[in-house]
């Protein structure tokens, strides 16, 4: 049983104590990455964030000889910049919904795209990747035991030396400056927070429960997960200083697969 999801206007709200208690969050967030207005929402937006475009610029020679997978593509955000970029290019997403949507937006191309849940790449093929890509925070919609398998999943299909790009919510954009935002996420028990370096927060969209979690935390998550760090960017497309943290809410990591 999935939670109901009431709409206000075109916002989707959920109970999140009920949701927290109660409900998985890969069902929930695959409810509203099914609906219809984030279908819209997702399928009007092309433009890449200042990261990846200084990434895709600065590696596109590597990319131009890579098979590429692009996870949670939604609805084709990247693939416009990156389907000509590629020797290949495959896009996979768990909401049906969204890649219907990107079928009928690159219709010429529909073979590209698949319904597939990056916890289980069983069906790709070992080292079958040159570079990985899980944009606008997809990673961020599973819980942490699933994020940990997600990342064992890519590490399977990505070759030695393959590259891996993908963002995370900051946490040090917590506590919220919004008093909305922030009253949302009583739940949330502080020392603990500090503990692991990492949280399920209610952010902006009161209808996705999200992760967060502190750079220098994913860093080491990553490390631990079989990867170097090859790269770490604000939001600006700057380096990120792990010494001086900025306080984006997104940052994204550019990383190389362990031989």
């Amino acid at each position: 049983m999935i939670p109901r999801v009431l709409r206000s206007g075109s916002a989707l709200r959920v109970s999140a104590t009920l949701y927290l208690q109660d409900y998985g969050w890969l069902s929930q967030n695959r409810l509203v990455y099914n609906s219809k207005s984030m279908v819209r929402e997702m399928t009007a937006s092309d433009q890449l964030f200042p990261p990846e475009e200084s990434i895709f610029l600065k590696y596109a020679s590597f990319l131009a000889e890579s098979r590429l997978l692009d996870i949670g593509v939604g609805g084709g955000r990247t693939t416009r910049h990156l389907l000509s970029r590629c020797r290949s290019y495959q896009a996979i997403d768990y909401a049906p919904a969204m890649i219907k949507a990107c079928k009928a937006k690159f219709a010429s191309r529909p073979e590209v795209f698949k319904v597939a849940d990056a916890r289980d790449l069983s069906r790709e093929r070992v080292a079958g990747y040159d570079f990985v890509m899980f944009s606008w925070n997809g990673l961020d919609y599973v819980n942490h035991h699933d994020r940990l398998r997600v990342l064992r999943e890519i590490h399977r299909v990505l070759r030695p030396g393959g590259l891996f790009f993908f963002s995370t919510h900051s946490l040090h954009a917590f506590p919220f400056p919004e008093a909305e935002v922030q009253a949302r996420n009583k739940h949330v028990d502080l020392d603990l927070l500090e503990r692991r370096g990492w949280a399920q927060l209610i952010g902006y969209n009161a209808a996705l429960l999200t992760y967060y979690i502190y750079p220098a935390v994913q860093k080491k998550q990553i490390e631990n997960s079989g990867y170097e760090i090859v790269e770490v960017l604000d939001m600006k497309g700057v380096d990120f200083s792990f010494d001086k943290p900025t306080t984006d809410y997104m940052i994204h990591f550019l990383c190389r697969r362990n031989q």
